[in-house]
């Protein structure tokens, strides 16, 4: 199994069908019948949207840094 790395309570105060308990956090261990058909659909929209604004965030410190990059950072 592939680790997911997530900020699962962040992602669940976003969800506007949150699922009750730990119901997220079985589901991101393989309990994939933990949550609804709503409620994945809500997650896949609430991932999507985190996913590009990380995106939009690296992408952005790339541009910042620029050819000074190419020094090692420590």
């Amino acid at each position: 199994m592939e680790a997911h790395v997530y900020n699962l309570k962040a992602i669940l105060q976003k969800m506007k069908n949150r699922p009750i308990g730990q119901r997220l956090y079985h589901f991101f261990w393989g309990a994939n019948n933990m949550i609804s058909v709503d409620q994945l659909k809500e997650l896949k929209r609430v991932l999507e949207s985190e996913h590009e604004a990380s995106m939009k965030y690296i992408d952005d410190a790339i541009k910042l840094t620029g050819k000074k990059s190419s020094k090692k950072a420590a």
